[in-house]
């Protein structure tokens, strides 16, 4: 009997990526064709599956299986091709998009083998051969949709698992490697169902829950359709350890209504039925509204030698500041607008659902005292040594130049940047007239002078600036951040606000130097997508002057995420004095790198 081999057209991608653990290195392309069953045995902390690959530069080699763990398969996504472990290309899939009704008269789930057994044809026609299997023989188990204008869209359970189930790649691990019990639990701090006044299913996920999966969370929380889908895969992973070496699970919806998903794959018949290789949901599914509920935690530092625990600073060994540090000043421009889109970036990730929530969801912070004792910062000098000859030992007699805390703020971001460009994809600053920009030195946006007529204290004025005729206004650094978060790809738009400190001389003769002589807190802030960035930056900078620069009392937790964090120097501050500042701003605003 003849064998039938496939061939494929595949596209070679122009940037190359990161190599992933795990999977074949093979100096020519391998392309992934499918996913097989999973081992009964537990390896580890992690589902391994048999994974189906083809030599592509060679006509007429057989496709092969290799054990890969079900934690890489995020990443091997079907139809991807991979040479020496990295991803340099896609097989050329049709694209199908549709509105699926979930509901339960609306899909099926089935096998090729149970279809054969039957009576019924095999589903694929030979048109979808990831194995030598004859197809009659396949185990592995799909579901299938019926669409309102007639076709079929079909999907490996496999891939409905890895793409459908949240964002976040510890669900399906979890889902298929521990009790029930155990996985509800490092996807929500309360597995109590709870509804609040309005009538909202409460969920309170997890630090490593992240939005696209609070739908997910919220039905297999509320409603039993959504546990009985989640707990079957549990129970299924659980009983196949004591059977076959391998096992097939069956994975079906978790949700009965409505979503739009994007698929590419195989038209198995022309216009008729299309088999999805690879599918996601592109909105949140219809359903009930949903209240997430998140812990914001407070910091509190607490220092042996420390008069108040809530210092905003840490450390003061002497220090001059440089020419660089008196950044430039500018009234911000009424004519323009600065809460446009930010700029276009090409992303190797693929974000969750692109076309937005389409459901009521909204987020409630909860704040939750917490204690955080930083690495000692006393024998750290807390600036940036900039003179040739300066050493590595600290010396509190030395006199060091130092950026500033704005400029060093800004240079340790960019410097997170460089170290971690697929996370932080831009750094910018507000420019009073061109809007967010990338140039190397930042400039400062000034703050509104209050008018003789305003009735305020003569300290929240003075503030601003003692005498505006002498003295310019205080100013503001305000900064936008791209940021990727890592491991579940949610895009998010970050922004910080560092207060400008007055300068005061320090000593005299050969011994006077100019010192920073306030200490602020940064603001931090995530907005919500109904929020106008302009006219909370103007709102913002204008609570600043009442509140003379205490950013604690700025704090809010809805709709927009806004805290505020402390300037903890690093331990290697020699390098980036603010690093550990610029790290602790990311990660209040849930980019943890």
């Amino acid at each position: 009997m003849r064998t039938y081999f496939m061939s494929y057209r595949w596209i070679r991608h122009s940037v190359s990526t990161d190599q992933i653990p795990g999977i074949p290195d093979k100096s020519y392309p391998l392309a992934v064709l499918g996913y097989g069953g999973m081992y009964s045995k537990l390896e580890g902390k992690t589902r391994k599956v048999a994974v189906s690959f083809q030599r592509l530069d060679v006509d007429g080699d057989p496709p092969f299986h290799t054990k890969i763990s079900l934690a890489h398969l995020r990443d091997l996504q079907v139809g991807s091709v991979w040479q020496n472990r990295r991803h340099v290309g896609d097989i050329r899939y049709d694209r199908l998009s549709a509105v699926v009704d979930f509901s339960p008269d609306r899909w099926r789930i089935f096998s090729p083998v149970q279809e054969v057994q039957a009576d019924r044809p095999a589903p694929f026609y030979g048109k979808y051969r990831p194995t030598l299997k004859d197809e009659r023989k396949e185990r592995s188990w799909f579901l299938e949709f019926s669409l309102p204008d007639g076709r079929t869209l079909m999907v490996p359970c496999l891939e409905f698992l890895l793409r459908c189930y949240g964002a976040s790649a510890i669900i399906p691990r979890a889902l298929t490697s521990k009790s029930w019990e155990d996985a509800i639990k490092l996807f929500l701090t309360s597995t109590t169902p709870e509804t609040n006044s309005e009538g909202r299913w409460v969920i309170r996920p997890t630090d490593r829950m992240v939005k696209a999966d609070r739908s997910f969370l919220g039905h297999i929380l509320h409603s039993p359709e959504g546990r009985q889908a989640a707990k079957s895969l549990v129970d299924q992973c659980v009983q196949a350890s004591h059977g076959e070496e391998l096992f097939f699970p069956q994975v079906t919806p978790w949700f009965s209504t409505t979503a739009p998903v994007s698929a590419e794959g195989i038209w198995i018949r022309p216009g008729k039925s299309f088999l999805a290789l690879r599918m996601k949901l592109t909105k949140d599914p219809a359903g009930h509204p949903i209240s997430e509920v998140r812990i914001l935690k407070d910091e509190t530092s607490r220092h042996e030698d420390a008069q108040s625990p809530n210092d905003a600073y840490e450390g003061s060994p002497r220090f001059t500041l440089s020419p660089e540090s008196r950044l430039k000043l500018r009234g911000l421009d009424e004519e323009h607008n600065f809460g446009g889109g930010p700029p276009e970036k090409r992303t190797t990730s693929t974000p969750w659902f692109p076309l937005g929530s389409g459901r009521d969801i909204t987020t409630v912070y909860e704040r939750q005292s917490s204690i955080i004792v930083p690495p000692s910062a006393a024998n750290y000098p807390s600036v940036h040594p900039t003179t040739d000859g300066a050493t590595d030992k600290p010396e509190m007699h030395r006199v060091v130049v130092a950026h500033g805390t704005l400029l060093e703020m800004w240079n340790a971001l960019r410097s997170l940047k460089g170290k971690h460009p697929r996370n932080l994809l831009s750094v910018e600053w507000l420019d009073a007239k061109r809007g967010f920009v990338g140039d190397d030195l930042p400039e400062l946006i000034a703050l509104q002078p209050f008018a003789d007529m305003e009735d305020v204290a003569p300290a929240i004025r003075q503030w601003v600036s003692k005498d505006i005729k002498i003295e310019p206004p205080r100013g503001i650094l305000v900064l936008r951040l791209q940021a990727i978060v890592p491991k579940t790809f949610e895009a998010k738009t970050v922004y910080i606000l560092e207060i400008e400190r007055r300068v005061k001389p320090r000593g005299s003769g050969k011994e006077k130097v100019e010192q920073e002589a306030e200490r602020f807190r940064g603001l931090v802030a995530v907005l919500a997508q109904t929020t106008d960035f302009d006219n909370w930056l103007r709102k913002t900078l204008s609570q600043i002057r009442y509140t003379e620069g205490k950013i604690v009392e700025l704090k809010s937790l809805q709709p927009d995420l806004i805290d505020a964090f402390k300037h903890s120097q690093s331990r290697d501050a020699k390098a980036t004095p603010y690093l550990t500042s610029a790290l602790l701003a990311l990660t209040k605003a849930g980019v943890n790198l």
